[in-house]
């Protein structure tokens, strides 16, 4: 019987499901920060999309805290226990709700200070905009539910629990179409809530704020009752939007908000008496920009005239909140701070670009480049090696970054910006690499369209109509492009250009002129295409223009074969390049859904995958299809996706024809029969929103929209697990590896941090610390980088049962054996987990780097031998690698390529290879004579003391002495670290193992002669020594044996 994709996943387990994340480290967008009280250098963020992460060196590194525990990355709010800080509680899903806001699934808490967290219901709310903790009570709290942003829900309004979260009471509800906005409780009485309820709803097509149910309210009774107070005296009249609330610490009674309202009424208004009446302090529109996407204000702890409020910019008013001023932030589009109430210099500010600390009142402020919570829509990969990536990322720029890097980590450093491009398409010409293409946002006009020159790093515009459209709707602008429309090279015509807004556009010269080759092919509703915001504040940037092309490629198979999906749920073909155009049906298909992504296959002429979501209306289920006569027909493909998993992009392996993997909202699927089942390819990514993946070789790089890029280094098992059922043991085919080292940090002793580079040297490198795992091995976990893939050969193979011996040997072309690994030590070595193969049935991965047998240490006195300095690396070849369980024999071939950018040949680098064996074996034959001398050292001198004075004790002593200045030709056993070396001369395998290390191998070329004349030196004095050592153990050591003949307690004992 066939294996399905959850047979496939369940074999392969652990070992072959493990994603790295390659950042990069710069921040995205986050809306809830919080600070411990009690300890200074504490800090806790929450991520819109990226899941809850603290720092404990004030926002210097952070960490993730909600990995493998949320089921959802969005986070809406974080609150820190006042009474007990490792109580910490989490509100998930994020509330203002852009164009691409992600849902939650209710409320979480730590108890432990972030080490494990518990699940506490109200799943049902989804998005989640503050949790107020009582500041006497960690088991009380309340939570502000603005509910199913995209339409009614009865889940809307402010709940309360007493009880730790175990039980819950909706204890203000206005309407199933208005929700809550904000909280604050009086710290001057907790038993005064304040609470703002905000009606609004987002659809695909706009955002609408505003409403009859908004409005001001409050509790004196700790949340029991609630009375209207936006209705007192002095407040806004009218209709009213979105409102941020604080009560004042410094004075009792002091209350402010920040009030969207119509026309002059919009502003800030403040309250001496707890609500009951209020002015308007201010009307100031630098706080009130885009009330539904900021609306925050907040209230100085000790200074009862100080207020601040976040919005574009960070604002600060010292005079009650009359007049503010801008207080710079690391990055614009701020929505949270939290201010110590002990000392207010120690503040945390959330925005669009992360999270950052100050500790001297907003003055300067931590990185934002040490969290990589990049929220990326699309990206592509260059056919260069090493391969870089290319996004767009929210609220920043277009980036490329690396995918590996020989410098330890995926530094921040060794990315470059691609000019003001955050939300669009990418797409690289693979005619001419020099240039990529990004689409843009914020530029004024629809489908902004930037030609990146990679060398000048300068953006060209050559947008298909770029004419001014801000503050206006859709249906007035000539050409609709939507927030990301599709930007695709043709696969068959270089330099052709497809970009698609209402209708198809190709560029025959790669942007620079364009024609249109459709009619619009979307339901060109003039309904959908309004100015947007609501009734009370326009809100025109182009994040919500409709009725749009969202999904558009051409055949990999054929030319001219052009597939199209819009945002409003119509699918069309044209097998002509454009000169006639199909409309196609999918059964089943909502009426307003987006096409995500549809993938034309590249194994099968007619087969195209389709993936779509219609969560922005309410339905939250996982949609995909396959066709396999060009649309004609369609079959549902969704066995095994739960609801809550809607698709965002399909692809198709490039390898195996039935293989496929789906980009959902929280993981990555994937299908071994065409999509007719699916299982999960979470492995150890966390619960993320994934927009896009693809495949390069046999890597799969995944575009997360909260966690930047995470990538799977190696299918291979996927392609061929469904092949090997039944197999007693199986040994996967090795992918290719390139001879490029791509180091994970270091070992050091102690504790703390390391930079990354050679020990010592940070090369301006990222920051890691060294975790021990349960099975004893070490590995780096970096701070502010991405992580490199497998520093080597990264082997796959399963055992259907345990072994009690697993081999492994490696062979060359000529059939000599280069390296041998068991999974079990020789009795002379004490070698560590990540040296040895495991026999557990199951699946396995272990890593080969490349490097053949090292020198070792001379045995002595039952000791293990260590190593001196490990093995070369093999040069460029195939190799034959062969594993044996005892009952079962597999062997696969390995092919190992040179750095294609270097300037060597391969036969520079066998050379390096030959020298550099030469070194090992020279490095080998003086380890054996400092293990020979170290030894007969200590018992020639030891029978020297025991013998007394006389002729044979003078012996013996000039035989140890003989020794002794031979072992300190070979090394000097007084260098105990690297200090020592600056006060003493080396021996000889202290100064040969520097040409391995820090010459030869420092790059892949071949050997200067330098080396060989220093090589061939150090070489005739080590022959030398070790003739004179030999002499020594063969002649003297004899002698002296025969000496002490006569009394067996003088027996020498040395080898």
């Amino acid at each position: 019987m066939s294996l399905t994709s959850h047979d496939v996943a369940t074999q392969l387990g652990d070992a072959v499901i493990h994603w790295r994340s390659a950042g990069p480290s710069r921040g995205g967008r986050v809306v809830a920060v919080a600070g411990d009280p009690s300890d200074r250098s504490r800090f806790w963020m929450g991520a819109c999309s990226g899941g809850v992460w603290m720092t404990d060196d004030a926002g210097q590194y952070w960490r993730p805290m909600s990995d493998g525990f949320l089921e959802t990355a969005s986070i809406g709010a974080i609150a820190v226990a006042e009474s007990d800080p490792s109580v910490v509680w989490v509100g998930t899903g994020e509330s203002f709700a852009r164009n691409n806001v992600v849902p939650g699934d209710g409320v979480y808490r730590t108890v432990d200070g972030g080490r494990t967290w518990q699940h506490l219901g109200l799943d049902a709310t989804k998005h989640i905009a503050k949790v107020r903790v009582h500041p006497r009570d960690a088991e009380t709290a309340f939570v502000a539910a603005t509910g199913d942003v995209f339409g009614p829900s009865p889940e809307r309004g402010v709940y309360r629990t007493t009880d730790g979260g175990l039980t819950w009471d909706l204890v203000l509800h206005v309407s199933d179409r208005a929700g809550g906005a904000d909280l604050s409780i009086d710290p001057t009485n907790p038993r005064i809530v304040f609470a703002s309820i905000w009606q609004m709803v987002r659809h695909p097509w706009d955002i609408v704020s505003g409403g009859e149910d908004s409005g001001l309210w409050r509790s004196v009774d700790g949340g029991d009752t609630w009375e209207r107070i936006s209705d007192n005296p002095g407040f806004a009249t009218g209709l009213l939007g979105r409102i941020g609330v604080t009560a004042s610490p410094a004075r009792a009674g002091r209350v402010w908000a920040l009030v969207e309202a119509i026309g002059g009424q919009g502003g800030v208004y403040r309250s001496e008496d707890g609500g009951l009446s209020w002015e308007q302090v201010s009307q100031e529109r630098s706080v009130q920009g885009r009330p539904w996407y900021y609306s925050h204000i907040i209230a100085h702890p000790t200074e009862a005239d100080t207020v601040w409020s976040m919005n574009t910019w960070a604002w600060r008013s010292r005079d009650g909140g009359r007049t503010f001023q801008q207080v710079q932030t690391p990055h614009g589009d701020n929505h949270d701070l939290w201010i110590d109430p002990a000392d207010p210099s120690r503040m945390i500010n959330g925005n669009d670009g992360g999270a950052c600390v100050s500790v001297n009142g907003g003055m300067t402020w931590s990185s934002i480049y040490n969290q990589p919570t990049a929220q990326f829509y699309r990206f592509d990969i260059d056919h260069r090696f090493p391969y870089d990536l290319y996004a767009t990322q929210q609220d920043n720029s277009g980036i490329r970054a690396p995918s590996r890097s020989w410098k330890g980590a995926l530094r921040w450093p060794d990315c470059v910006e691609l000019g003001e491009a955050e939300a669009g398409d990418v797409a690289l010409d693979r005619s001419d690499p020099r240039f990529v293409m990004l689409g843009g946002a914020g530029f004024g006009h629809p489908g902004p369209l930037l030609r990146f020159d990679q060398v000048t790093e300068q953006a060209r515009d050559v947008a298909v109509w770029p004419e001014y459209f801000m503050g206006i709707g859709a249906s007035e602008m000539r050409h609709r492009f939507g927030w990301t429309y599709p930007i695709e090279f043709s696969p068959h015509e270089p330099g052709v250009l497809y970009v698609a807004g209402e209708r198809v556009f190709r560029s025959p010269d790669g942007g620079i002129t364009w024609a249109a080759i459709s009619p619009d092919l979307t339901r060109d509703d003039a309904s959908k295409q309004r100015p947007t915001g609501g009734p009370i504040s326009g809100d025109s940037t182009g994040a919500e223009v409709y009725c749009t092309i969202y999904a558009f490629a051409e055949s990999p198979l054929t030319a001219g074969e052009l597939w199209v999906g819009t945002d409003d749920g119509r699918v069309h073909v044209s097998r002509d390049a454009g000169g006639a155009w199909t409309e196609l049906h999918v059964p089943g298909l909502p009426e307003w859904a987006t096409i995500a992504r549809i993938e034309p296959s590249a194994h099968r002429a007619g087969t195209a995958y389709l993936a779509a979501h219609a969560y922005r209306i309410q339905d939250t289920r996982p949609l995909v299809w396959r066709t396999d006569d060009f649309g004609a027909t369609w079959e549902p493909i969704v066995d095994g996706l739960p609801d809550g998993e809607w698709a965002r992009s399909v692809r198709e392996d490039p390898v195996s024809s039935d293989l496929l993997y789906l980009a959902t909202e929280r993981r990555v699927w994937f299908s071994v029969d065409r999509g007719a089942t699916w299982a999960s390819l979470r492995g150890d990514m966390p619960s993320v929103p994934v927009y896009d993946i693809k495949v390069r070789d046999h890597e799969l790089v995944a575009g997360t929209h909260g966690r930047a890029f995470w990538i799977l280094d190696d299918v291979t098992p996927l392609r061929e697990a469904r092949g090997t059922a039944g197999d007693p043991a199986v040994f996967f085919t090795p992918p290719l590896v390139h001879r490029y080292a791509t180091p994970d940090g270091f070992d050091m002793p102690g504790e703390g941090s390391w930079v990354g580079g050679f020990p010592g040297v940070p090369l301006g490198g990222a920051t890691f610390t060294r975790r021990k795992n349960p099975d004893g091995s070490v590995e780096s976990v970096w701070l502010d980088g991405g992580k490199n893939p497998p520093n080597g050969a990264q082997l796959i193979y399963r055992l259907a049962d345990a072994a009690e011996t697993v081999t492994l040997s490696v062979t060359d072309a000529a059939g000599t054996v280069l390296r041998r690994f068991s999974s079990t030590a020789p009795g002379d070595r004490d070698l560590g987990p990540a040296e040895l193969l495991a026999r557990e049935a199951g699946t396995h991965a272990f890593l080969w780097d490349l490097r053949i047998e090292p020198a070792l240490t001379a045995p002595r006195d039952g000791s293990p031998r260590t190593v001196i300095h490990p093995g070369p690396r093999v040069p460029p070849g195939t190799y034959t690698l062969t594993l044996d369980d005892g009952t079962h024999r597999s062997s696969r071939e390995l092919t190992v390529l040179r750095d294609p950018r270097g300037i060597a040949d391969d036969a520079d680098l066998e050379e390096q290879y030959r020298l550099l064996i030469r070194i090992r074996d020279l490095l080998g034959r003086i380890g054996d004579g400092i293990g020979w001398s170290d030894a007969a050292h200590t018992a020639v001198s030891d029978l020297r003391e025991r013998v007394g004075d006389g002729a044979l004790a003078d012996r013996l002593a000039e035989v140890a002495a003989a020794i002794d200045a031979e072992r300190r030709v070979l090394t000097n056993p007084d260098l105990q670290n690297h200090n020592d070396a600056l006060k003493m001369p080396a021996g000889l395998d202290q100064k040969i193992v520097l040409l391995p290390e820090i010459v030869v191998e420092l790059s892949d070329t071949r050997p200067v002669p330098g080396v060989y004349e220093v090589l061939d030196r150090f070489e005739t004095e080590a022959d030398a020594s070790l003739d004179r050592l030999d002499q020594l153990r063969t002649v003297d050591v004899p002698q002296l044996e025969a000496a002490l003949r006569a009394d067996p307690a003088f027996t020498l004992i040395a080898p």
